[in-house]
C-alpha cells in the first residue's frame, strides 16, 4: 500500500525539497529588504533632486483622479509617463493624505520585488549561492539601495526591466512550448511597463539579455517564433495606457511624450565626459565593486560571462549617449553584482581571505542603511530639510489665496507643503509675456526667488515694489521672499 506513496517521494521529493529552498530564500529575501530599504522611508530631513518634484506630482493626480497624464502646477509634463506617479496617488487617495513615505513606497516595494528577480534570475544562470550572495550584494550597495528610497521612476524601470530578463531566462531554458510561450508573454508585458516608465530602455535593456545571455550555454535557446509572443504581449501592456491618452485629445499628449526633448539625442548637450560615469559605477556599487577584477580575471580565465557582459553594455549605452545622470546606472547594478557573486563564491571555497571578506562585507552594508537613516541623519540634520522647511515659514505669509510668482527656485516645494497649486506661476525672464506678467502683478502678491537673481529680475523687469519678508540659505542658494506692493 506504501509502494505509490514511496514512488511519488523518490521522483519528486528533490524537487519539492528545492522548490521549499526557493521559497524559504525568496521570504529570507524580502525580509532582508523591508529592514534595509524601509526604515526612515517617510522622512523629511533630506529630499534628493526632483523627490518634491515628483511627490508634488503625485499629489495632483491624486487630487484631480487623472491617472492618464502627469501635472506639474496644473500643467502637463510629457516627459514623464505615470507608471510610477498613479501608484502613488491610488495609495495617496486612498489613505486622504499626501505624504512623502506614500511618495517613496512604491520604489521600495518595486526595489524589494527587484531583489527576489535578481536572486531568480541568478538561481537559473548560475547556482543557488551565488544567486544568494548576488541579492544580498545589491542591497549593500548605494547605488540601488538609496533609489529604492527616493521618489524617481528609475526604480521601476529596473525593476520591470529585471522582470522582463527573468521571463525571458526561464522561457529560454524551458523545454515545454507552453511554459515557454507564457515566460515569453510575461517577459514582453514587463517590457512593456519599463518603456512606459522611462522610453526605449525598458525594451532595449531587456535585448541585450537575450543577445548575450545564452552565449556558450546550449542549454538556453534564443527564441525564434515565440517573439511574437513577446511583441504581442508588449504591445497589449503599451496599450493599456496609450489608448486613454490617445483617446483623451485625438493623440496630442501621446504625440509629446512620443517626440519628447528628452528622446532626442540629437538636441542634448553633453554634461560630463564618459569617464566619469565608469568612475560613478565603481563608487556606487562599493564595497563590492573591490571584487569585480577578480571577475573580469575570471572572465578571461575561465569563461564568458553573460551577466558581466550585459552590464557592461548598459554601462556603454550611457556612457555613449550625451545625456548622463549618475542614477541611470541603476539597471546594470543587479547584473554587476549577479556576475561579481559568482567569482566571490568560485573563490571562496578555496580561499579563505575571498570569503571572509565577503561575508564581512554583506552584514556591514546591510546594516549601514537602516543605521545611517534612523540615527545618524537624525543627528546630523535635525532641522529638516531646508526646502521644505523654507516653505513651512513662508505658507503662514503667504496665506490661502496669494499669488506667488516663482523665478529659478522650485516652486513645487510651496505647492506640496501646502497643497495647492492654485496662485503658483513659474516666471521665465527670457520669455517678455513672463516679464510683463511680473510687472502687472498685483498688489499684496509674493516674488520667490533666490538671492542671486534679484539684480537680474530688476534689470529685466525695470523698478519694483519689493518688500523682503523671508530669508533663509538653501544649500548652496539663498532663497527669498519678497512682497509686492504695501500687502493691503
Amino acid at each position: 500500500m506504501n509502494l505509490p506513496l514511496q514512488s511519488l517521494q523518490k521522483t519528486y521529493g528533490p524537487w519539492i525539497a528545492a522548490q521549499n529552498k526557493y521559497v524559504v530564500d525568496l521570504v529570507c529575501l524580502a525580509a532582508l529588504a523591508i529592514l534595509v530599504i524601509f526604515p526612515g522611508l517617510g522622512q523629511l530631513r533630506f529630499c534628493t533632486s526632483h523627490e518634491v518634484l515628483h511627490a508634488e506630482t503625485i499629489r495632483e493626480m491624486a487630487e484631480s483622479g487623472d491617472y492618464v497624464e502627469t501635472k506639474i502646477l496644473g500643467e502637463r509634463i510629457p516627459d514623464k509617463p505615470p507608471v510610477m506617479h498613479a501608484q502613488a496617488a491610488l495609495l495617496t487617495h486612498w489613505f486622504g493624505q499626501p505624504s512623502m513615505f506614500l511618495a517613496r513606497f512604491p520604489s521600495a516595494l518595486v526595489a524589494l520585488l527587484g531583489v527576489l528577480a535578481t536572486y531568480g534570475i541568478g538561481r537559473v544562470m548560475l547556482n543557488r549561492q551565488a544567486a544568494l550572495f548576488g541579492a544580498m550584494a545589491l542591497l549593500g550597495i548605494p547605488g540601488y539601495s538609496l533609489l529604492a528610497r527616493q521618489v524617481l521612476p528609475d526604480m521601476t524601470l529596473c525593476a520591470w526591466i529585471l522582470f522582463s530578463c527573468l521571463g525571458l531566462v526561464l522561457g529560454m531554458r524551458s523545454v515545454k512550448t507552453s511554459s515557454r510561450v507564457l515566460y515569453l508573454a510575461a517577459a514582453g508585458f514587463a517590457a512593456g511597463i519599463a518603456v512606459l516608465t522611462k522610453g526605449p530602455l525598458g525594451l532595449l535593456f531587456p535585448v541585450f539579455f537575450v543577445v548575450l545571455a545564452p552565449i556558450g550555454r546550449p542549454e538556453f535557446k534564443r527564441p525564434r517564433f515565440s517573439w511574437l509572443v513577446f511583441g504581442a504581449s508588449f504591445i497589449v501592456a503599451a496599450g493599456i495606457w496609450a489608448i486613454p491618452a490617445y483617446l483623451r485629445d485625438q493623440g496630442v499628449y501621446l504625440n509629446q511624450v512620443l517626440f519628447q526633448p528628452d528622446l532626442n539625442l540629437a538636441t542634448i548637450v553633453k554634461d560630463k565626459p564618459f569617464y566619469k560615469l565608469i568612475g560613478v559605477a565603481l563608487l556606487h556599487s562599493l564595497p563590492f565593486s573591490i571584487f569585480l577584477p577578480l571577475a573580469i580575471w575570471d572572465w578571461r580565465r575561465y569563461a564568458y560571462s553573460p551577466l558581466l557582459a550585459v552590464a557592461a553594455a548598459i554601462l556603454l549605452t550611457f556612457v555613449c549617449v550625451p545625456k548622463k545622470r549618475d542614477h541611470y546606472l541603476l539597471p546594470m547594478y543587479p547584473f554587476l553584482m549577479l556576475g561579481v557573486a559568482a567569482s566571490i563564491v568560485r573563490h571562496g571555497e578555496k580561499n579563505r581571505f575571498v570569503r571572509r571578506t565577503a561575508m564581512t562585507l554583506v552584514p556591514l552594508s546591510l546594516v549601514s542603511y537602516p543605521l545611517f537613516f534612523t540615527v545618524i541623519q537624525p543627528l546630523a540634520l535635525p532641522d529638516g530639510d531646508p526646502e521644505i522647511r523654507f516653505a513651512r515659514e513662508a505658507l503662514p505669509i503667504i496665506g490661502p489665496s496669494s499669488r506667488v510668482y516663482c523665478i529659478d527656485v522650485h516652486d513645487e516645494v510651496i505647492a506640496w507643503v501646502g497643497k495647492r497649486y492654485e496662485g503658483i506661476v513659474q516666471l521665465r525672464l527670457h520669455l517678455p509675456a513672463d516679464v510683463d506678467q511680473l510687472r502687472q502683478a498685483p498688489n499684496g502678491s509674493f516674488l520667490f526667488t533666490d538671492r542671486d537673481r534679484v539684480e537680474g529680475i530688476l534689470e529685466a523687469a525695470g523698478p519694483l515694489p519689493l518688500k523682503e519678508v523671508l530669508s533663509r540659505p538653501v544649500r548652496k542658494k539663498t532663497w527669498v521672499l519678497f512682497r509686492l506692493g504695501d500687502g493691503s
